[in-house]
């Protein structure tokens, strides 16, 4: 079974002056939201791809989430919390 939103896109529908509607404009009426169980969807799924992007930004600037790292020359390590950097 198709949702109506997905035949609204696939199909060629008629604008009110009687031309057929191109692709393009189907697809931004649709991510813009037209009210379809289907945009909606899509509009729940991109917030919370921005949300979560924020908030793995966040959780990455925060000095506790933080490993920190020790370079000598050309070669880096990492240390946990229980290691110490001046120890080799």
């Amino acid at each position: 079974m198709r949702s109506e939103s997905l035949d609204d896109l696939t199909l060629n529908k008629k604008n009110g002056s009687g031309e057929e509607e191109p692709l393009s404009a189907r697809l931004y009426r649709f991510t813009e939201g037209d009210g379809s169980f289907g945009s909606t969807i899509f509009t729940f799924i991109s917030i919370c791809f921005v949300l979560i992007s924020v908030l793995g930004l966040v959780m990455g600037s925060i000095q506790d989430f933080q490993v920190p790292i020790h370079k000598t020359g050309n070669s880096s390590k990492r240390f946990s919390k229980d290691e110490s950097i001046n120890k080799k």
